[in-house]
């Protein structure tokens, strides 16, 4: 695929690389919402006055698959490059994002699948993202074989021969799920020597991942804020579990 294409996937891959809104740059947007929570002015937009009917559950309802998108996007594409890259002796081990369509795939068995594969398998199979314009589109394939050759990054060889379960439960730990907590016990022996107390590191988890939806989301979701984050939490421990209750047919997502 020539250059002259980037431009062109990088813009529809946006949605998957940044937070997704319904209304563009809302950052700058300035609301007023009356007693009832309905949007009754709205400025820096194309028009005046716009009415939005908060209805909670159908809010909420509506934005799962959204979720579970944002989710699996920072998960792999925030969270994993952030904790290997932590974990480099050197400081100097950057895998680079996987690209969007990867990440925009919500298909059941597909996603399954992937519970089961090592993170060394993922970035390596995986095209990187079409915003790096100017690398091979396998650039992480060569990333991961240097550091098995040169065998100095024992840690995050470690990461790497990780599950995306594994991983996935290191991410949401903070969440104290027990099964979580009975699972992390079980592959002690595998992550001994990673920081996950966080005493050197502070890293881009759950606890990070929730923060920043409270910052970045708080113009959509203001008076159901609270609700929306425990249904973040909800599908984050029960992230495989939604995949495998999914209706392909009922969903355009996957």
């Amino acid at each position: 695929m020539g250059n002259h294409n980037y431009d062109y996937l990088e813009k529809i891959e946006k949605d998957s690389n940044e937070e997704s809104s319904n209304i563009k740059n809302y950052e700058e947007i300035s609301l007023d919402f009356d007693s009832n929570d309905r949007i009754i002015c709205c400025k820096h937009c194309s028009i005046n006055d716009l009415y939005i009917k908060r209805d909670r559950k159908k809010l909420l309802a509506r934005d799962i698959d959204n979720i579970i998108h944002k989710i699996k996007s920072f998960f792999i594409n925030s969270f994993l490059i952030d904790f290997i890259e932590k974990h480099s002796n050197k400081k100097n081990i950057k895998l680079k994002k996987i690209y969007g369509g990867f990440i925009r795939n919500l298909k059941k068995n597909e996603n399954l699948a992937l519970f089961n594969m090592k993170i060394s398998d993922i970035f390596y199979e995986e095209k990187i993202s079409y915003k790096y314009k100017y690398y091979n589109r396998y650039e992480n394939r060569t990333i991961i074989e240097k550091i098995y050759a040169e065998k100095e990054e024992i840690n995050i060889i470690k990461i790497l021969e990780l599950t995306f379960e594994e991983l996935f439960i290191i991410f949401r730990r903070k969440l104290k799920d027990k099964e979580d907590m009975k699972k992390l016990e079980e592959i002690k022996d595998k992550i001994e020597g990673l920081d996950l107390e966080e005493k050197n590191n502070k890293y881009l988890d759950i606890e990070y991942f929730i923060e920043r939806i409270r910052q970045k989301d708080s113009i959509f979701y203001r008076s159901i804020m609270d609700e929306y984050i425990e249904k973040i939490k909800s599908l984050c421990l029960g992230y495989e579990e939604w995949f495998k209750n999914k209706n392909e047919r009922s969903t355009k997502s996957g």
